[in-house]
């Protein structure tokens, strides 16, 4: 009965859960999936890129080592949390996610922090952007592209007084947040 429902939101958070059945894709109203604190795999995630109606995507603190291309499917989405995970990078196809307004990246152990930047540099509409304990005293080249974001959270990082002050000279009209 649950994949027949009109069901706009879906709260799955801390259940343990490695995968997710097939059958999510039979909810076609489904706008909010929070599937944060779980032990999803990347493979036990691959039907979610079929939920093409999702706006938001909560998927931090899991087990996710890559980030399908296929998320490209997921044009209606706005916000995007994949903070803790073991990846290494975010897929160049995030840069067609023409809607996504909100994204939290962070607590990466090795990660292509400048790559990242640049994919999110393309995105017209992006507003907010979370970029926590990212483990570089630098911020990467390009950082001076994300022009069209609001506000930045900057929580963790190790930026001393100069770097901070670099940073925000780079987007000048937006707010920080550091520690």
């Amino acid at each position: 009965m649950l994949f027949r429902s009109k069901l706009r939101s879906l709260n799955l958070e801390d259940n343990s859960i490695s995968a997710l059945p097939m059958q999510m894709v039979k909810l076609k109203h489904l706008s909010d999936l929070e599937l944060s604190g779980n032990k999803l795999t990347t493979d036990g995630i691959n039907c979610v890129y079929q939920c093409k109606g999702l706006t938001e995507l909560e998927l931090n603190k899991n087990h996710l080592t890559k980030i399908s291309a296929d998320i490209r499917n997921l044009t209606a989405l706005t916000d995007l949390d994949i903070c803790e995970n073991p990846l290494t990078e975010i897929p160049r196809s995030v840069s067609e996610l023409q809607k996504l307004e909100k994204v939290q990246l962070g607590y990466y152990e090795q990660f292509d922090w400048a790559g990242a930047i640049s994919i999110l540099g393309q995105l017209p509409n992006l507003n907010y952007v979370g970029l926590f304990k990212m483990k570089l005293p630098k911020m990467p080249a390009g950082f001076e592209r994300l022009k069209s974001v609001k506000e930045f959270w900057m929580n963790w990082n190790i930026f001393d007084e100069r770097e901070k002050e670099r940073i925000q000279k780079m987007v000048p009209t937006a707010k920080f947040q550091f520690n």
